[in-house]
């Protein structure tokens, strides 16, 4: 299991936003290949949705779309095997209360926002990377919210639970596994190995997130889901406070395991004191 201070996040941007200096020295031609029909297979689930979705039209689609670009990059990790994520969360709430095609273009703007506020800048190859495979998971997602009988117009059904479940379920496969290939693919590593390391025990994020999604379908049909935007300011802090406390968490752990590992190599050098609380 890898270090909290260095394993990746459920999030493809997580692994693509690296420097450009530690990207391998060159890009295999199975790389670009695969890059290449990722990118005709996102722009044809983007082309296909706007084609076929009302947006604009719905309040409920402009207020995930506003979220997606405030909110689509933030996540609190909670100890080594949970990180909660808001991208799939937006996602999964678009597949439930407005259908598929909404869901394609919420993805698509959180990844947008990803790409724009990411630092250090991710180079471009992993941009191309992030914008067309996040539409296209959230495609094959809500086709498999449908497909399990699940109805963006009633929430309330034993049914809609299931299908809920698969598409957290799929939506785990396709991202974690399309980011275990274009990683083992840039590094040259066993595609296989990385998913295990890296993104297997991912799961309970994601069911997570799908849990999550449920709840804001609940308030949106209770409440509303504009009355959301009148909480933004409060999430934005909680989300910050969680995020404090969650990396202070890290933090201290990171420094357990140091001087655990001087003691056992029976070394004296000065290690730099714990955080406190």
């Amino acid at each position: 299991m890898p270090d909290p201070s260095t394993s990746t996040s459920p999030s493809l941007a997580g692994n693509l936003s690296r420097s450009s200096s530690e990207a391998t020295g060159g890009l295999s031609a199975t790389y670009n290949f695969a890059v290449s029909l990722v990118a005709l297979l996102g722009c044809l689930s983007l082309a296909s949705s706007f084609a076929v979705g009302t947006f604009f039209t719905s309040h409920t689609f402009i207020v995930l779309a506003l979220f997606a670009l405030l909110l689509g990059r933030s996540g609190v990790w909670f100890g080594v095997h949970v990180r909660l994520s808001a991208q799939p969360v937006f996602v999964l709430s678009a597949a439930l209360l407005i259908g598929t095609p909404q869901a394609v273009m919420v993805a698509a703007l959180g990844a947008f926002s990803m790409i724009v506020l990411t630092r250090p800048r991710m180079p471009f190859h992993r941009a191309v990377v992030l914008a067309t495979v996040s539409p296209l998971e959230a495609l094959i997602t809500g086709w498999s919210f449908s497909l399990m009988g699940g109805d963006p117009a009633d929430f309330r059904t034993q049914t809609q639970l299931v299908a809920l479940l698969v598409a957290s379920l799929v939506y785990y496969g396709l991202h974690t596994g399309l980011a275990a290939v274009f990683m083992g693919l840039e590094e040259g590593s066993p595609t296989l190995t990385l998913w295990r390391e890296r993104y297997a025990w991912l799961l309970p994020s994601f069911l997570s997130m799908g849990a999550a999604a449920a709840l804001v379908s609940v308030l949106a049909e209770w409440a509303g889901l504009h009355a959301l935007v009148l909480l933004l300011p409060f999430v934005l802090f909680l989300l910050q406070g969680f995020k404090v406390r969650a990396d202070r968490d890290r933090q201290r752990e990171f420094f357990r395991r140091e001087l655990v590992r001087l003691k056992e190599a029976g070394q004296s050098a000065d290690v730099p004191e714990e955080p406190g609380l």
